[in-house]
């Protein structure tokens, strides 16, 4: 039996893993609030302090020049805007392999960005929120949002700040977890339906946090993020979507 494409080799065993880990809860609350507040309350407590040291532990920069386009996105950009930087990694590597570049950072959490305050590399690093950034209108070239739109229950608000960040013809470069494996079965079964009978409604998550969280396991994803949804949100928001990858969990965006 022959081998198959190593691409295929490689989709079977994420999914092969993505099967054994545990499963994401659907919130059966009536108030996504309630999510909201528990997140937005761990990334502030000393355990949020250990998620970000975890964060700190990445080594982003191989794992981000491997996606399709993100070296000729970068390299064609001036400003670029890490949107929810977490401990700073890529930023901080943006910053050493594009010297001439301005690389900008955002992130909400209390003890994020601790990469950047180690290292030497220029970064404009900002404490503040994806959805309400302290970042001038039409200013940014390329936006790279890396895992982050699955963090907050308004993903349209992250998508839209992005839009007016972004100068025309900017870039969104967006990854995102694919989380339809991660959940039972008849919770996936709802969210494709949903696709069709209620596409502008979000699938809530009940965020499982604490010491152990980290972001491999998405324990504390609070919605169930797909790029049927994602492509929609920013189709919405007058993205025009120009390169959707589902199995690099990869969608780039231009400004129109």
């Amino acid at each position: 039996m022959g081998d198959g494409p190593p691409g295929s080799i490689n989709l079977i065993c994420r999914a092969a893993g993505v099967l054994r880990s545990r499963r994401l809860k659907r919130f059966t609350g009536t108030d996504p609030k309630v999510i909201e507040r528990k997140v937005t309350d761990y990334y502030a407590s000393q355990s949020g302090k250990a998620y970000y040291a975890h964060l700190a532990e990445q080594h982003l920069w191989e794992d981000m020049s491997r996606h399709k386009d993100f070296l000729i996105c970068c390299q064609s950009s001036l400003d670029i805007l890490d949107f929810g930087c977490g401990a700073g990694g890529l930023s901080v590597a943006l910053a050493e392999h594009f010297p001439k570049k301005r690389i900008h950072a955002i992130d909400i959490g209390a003890h994020a960005a601790a990469l950047i305050a180690q290292s030497q590399a220029k970064v404009d690093f900002q404490q503040g929120s994806v959805l309400d950034a302290p970042v001038a209108d039409s200013s940014i070239d390329m936006l790279i949002s890396r895992f982050v739109i699955e963090h907050t229950i308004h993903p349209g608000k992250l998508i839209s700040e992005a839009y007016r960040i972004l100068r025309p013809g900017g870039i969104l470069y967006l990854l995102y977890p694919q989380l339809l494996l991660k959940v039972t079965l008849p919770t996936a079964l709802r969210e494709i339906f949903s696709w069709f009978l209620s596409p502008d409604k979000l699938t809530y998550l009940d965020p499982e946090i604490g010491e152990a969280t980290s972001d491999a396991d998405d324990q504390d994803a609070v919605w169930l993020t797909n790029p049927v949804k994602i492509c929609r949100l920013l189709k919405r928001n007058g993205f025009k979507v120009i390169r959707n990858v589902p199995t690099q969990s990869m969608v780039i965006a231009r400004k129109c």
